[in-house]
Formats: C-alpha cells, structure tokens, sequence
C-alpha cells in the first residue's frame, strides 16, 4: 500500500508541477490534444476505475438498452473528460491572455440578461457536468459579476482526512495537499468572487442585491439540507440551497449545463429559462418541489450527455446514493 501511495505520488507530481509547465508553452489547441492522449492511456490503465464506471452506468435505467459498444464508448469519453477537466485547471491563468470565445460559447445569454433586467440577482444552478468551473470563466471574462459559492479548502481537506472508506476519498499525502493547495490557488485566478459555505451566506444575498450572477453547484458536497431526487433508478442527494436563496430573495434560479464540445478545448454553457418556483406555504416541501424540478432537467442531460458527469462514474465519493 505504501508503495502504490508514493508511485501515485510521484505521477502526480510529474503532472501539476513539470507537465504544468510544458502545457504552458504549447498551442492552446495542441494542449488539448495531448490532454486526450492522456485521458486514453488513463482509460487503459486504470482497468478499476474503468470496471466501476461501467458498473455505475449499468445501473442506470437508460443505459440498461445500451450494447457493450456503447456502454465502453461512453465510459471511455467520460474518462477522457475528466483528465481534460485537469488539462483546464493548469491552463486557468493562461485563460486570460486567449479571448473567450476561443474556448466557450453560450446557449441561453439572452435569458440571462433577461433575469438580471428584473435587478434582483440571478441564481445560476448548475451540476457537475462537464468542467463547471469554466462558467466563472465564460461569464468573467464577457464581464459578467459572478459570484462561486464553494468550500474552502481547509474544509475540504478535513473531509479528506475524516473519510475512512477507502471507496471515498483518497488518502491525505503531503503531496496530495501541495496539489491541492496548488489548485486552490489556480482557482482563485479564475474571474470570481469566491464565496465559502463554512461561513455566513450573507455575501450571497448582498451579490444578488447587487443585482450580479449567485453560481451554485446544486450537486455539490457542501450543504446540511438535502433533497434526494430519483433520477433514472437511482437517487440523487441535492443541495436545497439555491431553492432556498431564491425563496428568500426573490432572484430566479436559471438551471446552467457545462458541457465540453467535441473540440475538446470549446466548452458549451447552456443556459436554460428560470423555473416557474411554486410556493405552498410549506417551507420544506417549497424546497422539495422546486429542486426536483431542477433534478429532472439534470435527469435530461445525464440520458443525452452521460459522458459529460464525470464525477457520475467511479469516483470517489460516488455521484449517487450508494444503493
């Protein structure tokens, strides 16, 4: 075991700290290139990871129609994916030398103006699909005032050292916390307002006060109120939060989808009209209803881009409720 942790170690290293560098020199395109050659020779040589993600999407009710072919094209592309997901991250400072729309376009800008006209703030749910991070980017960069509502890293790593289950999160190395604190750091490079969960959400009601963009990942970690959705088979533990903020002021919730194009350094941001928010007079099922609503629009892409969720298949913690 030791042996694997200092082998695991040292690849990871060679990846944030030399290939860093090198990414940085290349042609943004060619860049990508060698992050998918990557991801296929990860695809190869993680057979365990590779073995959970088929058995993961197995499960699923849509996929239970799917030939092998199918099924292996699609695990193959998810973990391609997530090896890309890392490629953006070593690239985030580099992002803002390279104009936007070079690498993302957005579906749905006219209904996002269309919200912040009303000057109440804008709720922007998203789960994670594709790289949602590059939201901040896409937005940020078109000199939107977006606001990530995140853990802090101190956080983070404590739930690193808290899990036991060796099939949630990995061991808390030095290493590992270097490259974490690394990550942390490219992150903040990223045109945001960072806003941290372990402290007051007031800063999330004064952002839409201000009338800018709240983004909230409604399938993220953090958050004590949980609203478990049945999404094809299997269930989903959702974050109640953005419902809840936008119960309380007012600001509409516009579910968002980050989806990585098939020219792999292009990242689609699909942003759809607000849910209608129904209000019972019960606050528990106000929180219920509304966020399943937004489930079933998550439902819809997992069924047309399964490839995209790459923290769906083998990860660790897993994406849904262990059955």
């Amino acid at each position: 075991m030791l042996i694997f942790l200092i082998v695991k170690d040292i690849a990871r290293w060679f990846f944030w700290f030399p290939f860093r560098w090198i990414l940085g020199v290349l042609p943004f395109p060619l860049a990508y290139t060698f992050g998918s050659w990557l991801g296929y020779g990860f695809y190869f040589v993680a057979r365990n990871r590779r073995k959970k993600t088929e058995l993961e999407l197995r499960t699923l009710t849509f996929a239970k129609s799917l030939d092998k072919r199918t099924i292996r094209s699609i695990v193959r592309q998810a973990m391609v994916n997530l090896v890309l997901n890392h490629i953006d991250i070593l690239l985030y400072q580099k992002l803002a030398k390279i104009p936007v729309e070079r690498y993302t376009e957005i579906q749905g800008l006219t209904e996002l103006q269309t919200a912040l006209n009303a000057n109440t703030g804008v709720i922007l749910a998203h789960p994670h699909f594709g790289n949602a991070q590059m939201l901040m980017a896409a937005l940020g960069y078109r000199n939107y005032k977006i606001n990530q509502i995140g853990r802090a890293l101190p956080e983070f790593q404590q739930d690193v050292l808290d899990a036991d289950d060796p099939l949630e999160l990995p061991p808390l190395t030095p290493m590992l916390k270097q490259i974490l604190e690394l990550i942390h750091q490219l992150e903040l490079s990223l045109p945001a307002k960072f806003i941290y969960i372990h402290k007051t959400l007031l800063p999330a009601f004064r952002c839409l006060k201000r009338n800018e963009v709240l983004a909230i990942a409604i399938d993220g970690l953090g958050g004590e109120n949980r609203v478990v959705a049945d999404i094809e088979g299997r269930q989903l533990s959702l974050s109640s939060g953005p419902v809840a903020i936008a119960l309380r002021s007012g600001a509409p919730i516009l579910p968002t989808f980050i989806l990585r194009s098939t020219q792999k350094e292009r990242h689609k941001i699909i942003i759809e009209p607000p849910i209608a928010l129904q209000r019972t007079g019960d606050e528990t099922m106000d929180l219920t209803i509304n966020t399943k609503k937004i489930a079933d629009r998550i439902g819809f892409y997992l069924v047309n881009e399964p490839s995209q969720i790459v923290r769906l298949f083998g990860n660790e913690p897993p994406y849904f409720i262990k059955q």
